[in-house]
């Protein structure tokens, strides 16, 4: 491949903003990836940090949902477990708390694939 602007040069990576072919000369480094000099440069560096703190809320997501499958998965446990033993001593009143106790249960189980899903993209994330 050929520098955009010096078609008798070769490229030696790719501008991270505009995909355009770069030489030594027109490339510069901007951490992670590099950019057309004075050209795109502003522009990724903006997406360097959008990029970064894409991965930094995507940690934190993946924090938030394992705390919430521990809280509803112990909620739906006690409160199904309160339901339970209550229907087996005949009050048909509480019957509520197992409805309850399945919807923690449902609960939980969506912020299990919500935390696969963070952890996917974090893995991603970590390979590039």
């Amino acid at each position: 491949m050929k520098c955009f602007n010096h078609h008798d040069k070769d490229a030696v990576g790719i501008c991270k903003s505009c995909n355009k072919g770069l030489c030594p000369d027109c490339a510069v480094d901007v951490g992670n990836g590099i950019a057309c000099k004075g050209t795109c440069q502003n522009e990724v560096i903006a997406l360097n940090t959008l990029i970064e703190a894409n991965n930094i809320a995507n940690k934190k997501g993946a924090s938030a949902c394992s705390k919430n499958i521990f809280v509803y998965g112990t909620l739906a446990f006690i409160i199904s477990g309160i339901g339970l033993m209550g229907l087996m001593d005949g009050y048909r009143e509480l019957l509520f708390l197992e409805f309850i106790g399945l919807f923690m249960f449902f609960l939980a189980t969506i912020n299990v694939i919500q935390f696969i899903t963070f952890d996917r993209i974090n893995s991603i994330s970590k390979k590039n």
